[in-house]
This record gives structure tokens, C-alpha cells and sequence, in this order.
């Protein structure tokens, strides 16, 4: 601006605000000191600039480093955790992982139930692992007719434009894509108050049987959506990579 005559047309700010500029350039746009004087004048902004840069170098080549070695860290502790989740063994003699497959004589005192929902769709309620005694664990269940063909087929087309790489949980609530959860997963819910179609129908039956085996009084209302996960089961269909899979992770 100085060197196009900004100085004399606009003094006002011109003078205010560059007023070093000014004194190196006239009116016509002529210099008037030299370019060694110059140079001379921007040589400590120069180094001063070249100090700064060096000194945050440092830093971020440090910090890059840092969260480097955090995620190989962590990334070897997965590992670690995945194997030792594996051989873990609960405080039950003989009994491997949080929970304790049941016995033939457990199976005998606890037996398959049968679930009727609002529909009138009967629901089987095999139990297949109780809470190892000392665990606060979940109980699991196996329910093989909990869904119909067309529910699943339903419940796949709500999610499938919604699918994003699944992500796991960081430091202050960040989420990140790990190699411990290769997936693509989507959250897909319904209104308290929908009926009708067959994800509806799949939706609704869910707080059913969860209040039916738990004795609890769950209100759809209010409750989070299905987390709908998308697997790629072989090396051949995810051309030659190692297949989706979800294993422990923090």
C-alpha cells in the first residue's frame, strides 16, 4: 500500500498504522532508503521469526512422538488385554472368562422359557451363561426365534444408509476408528409409540423380552436405538485383508 502511494492518499491510516512503511516508500512509489537499510531493519524479525519456527519444530516433532508411542502403547495393550480376556478365569473353580457355562444339571433347574409378545409371536428363552459367583456379569441368553426373516431384512435396509466405520471410545469422550473394532455400524430406533411395520414390530419386542427375562419394567420411551454393526466375514470379501471382527478394547 506504501509503495502504490496509499501514504499520501489515505494519511490518516496510512500514518497510523504504517507508519514504517511509510518512511521507506514516497508518494510516487520510490524508495527512499536504500535496500541494504532495508534489509538491515527486518534482519531482527527475520531471526526472530526463524527462532520461533525452530523452537515450535521442537515441540511438535516431541508431540508427534508422544502420540506416537501413546497409540503403539495402546495399540500393544489391546493385544494384551484381548489374550488375557481370553484366559481370564472367574473365582469359580474350573469356570473360564466373567461368566460360567451352564451345566446339564444347571440346564435342568433352569429351564427354556417361552415368551408370547403383543403380537403373539412366540419368543424361546435358552439360558446359556449365568453370572460366575463374586461377578457383578450380565446374564446371557440365546433367543433363536427372536426375529423374523423379514424383521432382520428390514432392520438391515433401515441401516444400511446410515453405516459408518464403527469407532471406540478415547480420552475426554473423543471417538476414534481402532483396529479392535473393524466394523461399520449405524444406530437406528422408532417412536415410542410406532406399530405397523416389521422393524417396529422387532424394536417393541426387544423391551418386551428384556422385561420378561429381567423382571424389569423397561419403557421404550426415551431408550437409545439399535446399534445395527455390518461385518465382512472372509479374507475373500474383503479382498485378501483380515476380516471384520470386534475384540477387546479400551
Amino acid at each position: 500500500w506504501a509503495r502504490v502511494g496509499e501514504c499520501a492518499a489515505n494519511p490518516s491510516y496510512m500514518l497510523a498504522k504504517c507508519s514504517r512503511s511509510c518512511a521507506v516508500w514516497d508518494a510516487r512509489g520510490r524508495a527512499t532508503v536504500s535496500l541494504e537499510t532495508m534489509l538491515a531493519e527486518a534482519a531482527p524479525r527475520d531471526a526472530f521469526r526463524d527462532c520461533v519456527v525452530d523452537a515450535v519444530d521442537g515441540v511438535a516433532v516431541a508431540l508427534k512422538g508422544a502420540v506416537a508411542a501413546e497409540q503403539n502403547a495402546k495399540a500393544a495393550f489391546n493385544e494384551e488385554l484381548r489374550n488375557r480376556t481370553c484366559a481370564a478365569t472367574s473365582p469359580r473353580a474350573g469356570a473360564r472368562g466373567p461368566h460360567d457355562a451352564l451345566t446339564t444339571e444347571d440346564r435342568t433347574t433352569t429351564p427354556t422359557s417361552v415368551f408370547v409378545d403383543e403380537d403373539g409371536r412366540s419368543v424361546e428363552i435358552r439360558p446359556l451363561f449365568r453370572a460366575s459367583r463374586g461377578l457383578h456379569a450380565a446374564n446371557i441368553s440365546f433367543l433363536p426365534n427372536f426375529a423374523t426373516a423379514d424383521e432382520c431384512a428390514a432392520a438391515i435396509e433401515a441401516a444400511t444408509p446410515h453405516l459408518r466405520p464403527a469407532t471406540v471410545n478415547e480420552a475426554d469422550n473423543a471417538s476414534a476408528v481402532s483396529p479392535n473394532r473393524r466394523a461399520h455400524a449405524a444406530q437406528v430406533g422408532r417412536g415410542p409409540d410406532a406399530t405397523g411395520d416389521a422393524f417396529t414390530k422387532l424394536w417393541r419386542r426387544s423391551f418386551a423380552v428384556a422385561n420378561a427375562i429381567t423382571g424389569y419394567e423397561l419403557d421404550p420411551r426415551g431408550q437409545e436405538p439399535f446399534s445395527v454393526i455390518a461385518y465382512n466375514g472372509t479374507r475373500t470379501q474383503t479382498k485378501g485383508l483380515a476380516p471384520d471382527e470386534y475384540r477387546p478394547h479400551c
